[in-house]
This record gives structure tokens, C-alpha cells and sequence, in this order.
């Protein structure tokens, strides 16, 4: 079960919110609506991401630089520290991609990683329904397409079954 979707972009704003927590059936997606405002939940959020991520860098460095990778000598994958965390109530899941993007999940604690989830919402939803439509001009804005919206929300239902 995936409760809350964020989207963050390299400037840390939240580009993109989705909330189906309190769902009550499949047509109502809630998108701006909750308790909390939802720019306040989502601010705290990802002070919670950046600090997790910035405390799992520094404590995976040796002397302040991080180590190398197993998988390739030459590159650094020191992103690869921080892929969720999970507490009583929730799972957080991250992703960054290399433009800076930052996709966030809250789901059930007992869901299981969902990094490669994260990374298709991001290749088949977002690059094909944000970044190649020519109406979205910069990555400050709020993310208003219908399309992308529903795309996300069938693909978020049909993996919580």
C-alpha cells in the first residue's frame, strides 16, 4: 500500500504531490488536499530526506571522502547510502536521479524496496509526460498535467495490488 507521493526538484521545491492514504474510492485522488497542508508536510519531508542522506554520505566516508564503488573503480556512487528507511507506521523510500529529481514514497511498513519502482515512475511517467511535453517550461513549476497524473495514479494501483 502506497500512502503519499513527492516530487522534489533540484531546487528542493515539491513539484508534485500525491496523497492516497485517505482514499475512500479509486476516483477520488487526492492532490493538494490533507490534515496537514500539504507544502508543509512535504517541506518536512525532505528536511528529512536531506538530513538522512547528508548523515549516511558522512558516515560512509573515510577521512571526509566517500568510498568508491564496488561496482566501478573510477566512479563514486555515494548516493547509493540512503535508499529508505522504515519506521512503525511507514516506509520512506528515495530516489535521485542524476538531474537532481528526488521521487519520495511513504507506503506500508512491509513493503518491500522500492528503488526500481521509483526508477520507472521516473523513466516511463515523468520523462514521457513532463519532460517531453512542450507545455511545461520549468522545473520551479508546479506539475499540472493531467496526463502525468493519471498515468501515476494507474501505475500506483496496479503495483499496490
Amino acid at each position: 500500500m502506497i500512502y503519499n507521493f513527492y516530487l522534489f526538484n533540484r531546487h528542493c521545491n515539491c513539484i508534485y504531490y500525491a496523497n492516497w492514504q485517505n482514499e475512500k474510492d479509486d476516483e477520488n485522488l487526492n492532490t493538494k488536499n490533507n490534515d496537514m497542508k500539504w507544502e508543509e508536510e512535504a517541506k518536512l519531508v525532505y528536511g528529512v530526506v536531506y538530513s538522512l542522506r547528508n548523515l549516511c554520505r558522512k558516515l560512509s566516508s573515510v577521512n571526509g571522502v566517500p568510498e568508491k564503488s564496488e561496482k566501478d573503480d573510477d566512479k563514486i556512487d555515494e548516493d547509493r547510502g540512503f535508499l529508505s528507511y522504515k519506521t512503525n507506521s511507514y516506509k520512506l523510500h528515495y530516489y535521485e536521479t542524476a538531474s537532481g529529481l528526488k521521487f519520495v514514497v511513504c507506503s506500508d511498513p512491509r513493503t518491500p524496496n522500492l528503488q526500481d519502482m521509483l526508477h520507472q515512475i521516473y523513466r516511463d511517467i515523468y520523462v514521457e509526460y513532463v519532460v517531453k511535453n512542450p507545455l511545461y517550461h520549468s522545473d520551479n513549476d508546479y506539475i499540472n498535467n493531467t496526463l502525468f497524473k493519471n498515468k501515476l495514479h494507474e501505475f500506483i494501483k496496479s503495483q499496490s495490488k
